[in-house]
């Protein structure tokens, strides 16, 4: 007799089964569209088209250096002479050979003279009590020699003491007392100094030997022709603002005005090479420092060029931003950053993008619109 199989159970295994996959279906589900509603980071490449204008502004700095042209003036050959009478007792004056201010080249009955470079002439005994720009340029000079004295065209007490200094630095023997002196008493005698038209001068030709007698005024040496003025061209052109600096070609910096005129003219000579009329420059090489000169002899006017690197005394800082940040409005230009309209200059450019600098405070904010649109003025 055949025996009836029960099919529950099976059926039981089997709604159990399908209730666990569609359990997992739906989770799956549930996690996915979790998922995409929660909250997150979206993806560079997804990102609005709002926030892709937002970019980063970069920095940098720069000496903005760059080789120009300087216009130089010469002299003419000057005279060396002193106010002494009698017979040179001592000379270290040799041709070819510089002399410098603050030494002492030149003995007269065996006096020792002192070598004074000034920018006023000195012309007479200076005395106490004296007044002028002699006075002062005197004055300037013991200070930068390291005598210090108030510069204020009066010989008092203070350039009294300083010249007495210089007097026992250079064993001249000058009879004056600051500490005693009265109004009329010779502090430095035209007898006991040589006056030269700048710190260094060189000698093309030495006229007293040794042994022959001089006569005040006398000529003692010949300098060659010193560097008058000096003229950077093309400071019009400079894209950014800032005090400017010549590099000589042993590394020494001259400082240079606005109007593109060299302070201290006459260290350019002997650092970069330039020298008298009809005499050649020296090599090119503005990379090292090193000078050129442009001409082979002196123009008309006494004036020669050689080529020096100018740059910033203090570097500058500049941004980097996309070129189209940039809008070009009624001969400005600008960029709008953190909300706000912001001029800037164009100085250059890097890798597609614009190198710019900024003279508004407080300048620009991190990031700038790199898509701003014609409408934004600047």
């Amino acid at each position: 007799m055949s025996r009836k199989v029960s099919r529950e159970p099976f059926r039981a295994r089997s709604a159990l089964s399908l209730g666990i996959i569609l359990a997992l279906v739906a989770g799956c589900v549930g996690v996915s569209v979790g998922l995409a509603l929660a909250p997150g980071r979206t993806p560079e490449a997804l990102r609005p088209a709002s926030d892709a204008r937002n970019v980063p502004v970069s920095t940098t700095t720069t000496t903005d250096s760059k080789p120009v042209k300087v216009r130089v003036r010469m002299g003419s050959e000057r005279l060396l002479s002193s106010g002494a009478e009698g017979v040179l007792t001592a000379s270290e004056c040799r041709d070819g050979q510089a002399i410098a201010s603050g030494a002492s080249s030149f003995s007269v009955d065996g006096d020792r003279l002192v070598n004074i470079a000034t920018s006023s002439p000195l012309w007479r005994d200076i005395e106490y009590g004296a007044k002028g720009e002699d006075v002062r340029a005197l004055q300037a000079e013991l200070t930068r020699l390291g005598f210090p004295v108030y510069v204020d065209g009066v010989a008092g007490r203070n350039t009294a003491r300083a010249v007495e200094r210089l007097s026992l630095a250079l064993n001249l023997n000058l009879t004056s007392n600051w500490k005693t002196e009265a109004p009329g008493e010779v502090l430095l005698p035209l007898s006991r100094y040589v006056w030269l038209p700048a710190e260094r001068v060189n000698v093309s030709d030495c006229k007293a030997e040794v042994g022959e007698p001089v006569t005040s005024g006398g000529p003692l040496a010949t300098a060659s022709a010193q560097v008058e003025t000096a003229t950077v061209e093309g400071m019009k052109d400079l894209k950014i603002p800032g005090s400017r600096v010549l590099t000589l070609p042993d590394g020494s910096t001259l400082a240079v005005g606005d109007d593109g005129t060299v302070a201290e003219p006459d260290k350019l000579a002997e650092a970069s090479g330039v020298e008298a009329e009809g005499t050649e420059g020296s090599s090119a090489g503005s990379d090292g420092g090193a000078a050129s000169d442009d001409s082979s002899a002196a123009d008309s006017d006494g004036s020669r060029t050689v080529t020096l690197p100018l740059g910033l005394k203090t570097p500058a800082s500049l941004s980097v931003v996309p070129a189209g940040s940039i809008v070009f409005h009624g001969g400005t230009s600008c960029v709008r950053s953190t909300g706000n309209v912001v001029r800037v200059q164009v100085v250059g450019s890097k890798l597609g993008a614009s190198v710019v600098f900024v003279s508004e405070k407080p300048g620009l904010g991190p990031n700038v619109d790199a898509s701003p649109g014609r409408s934004l003025k600047c």
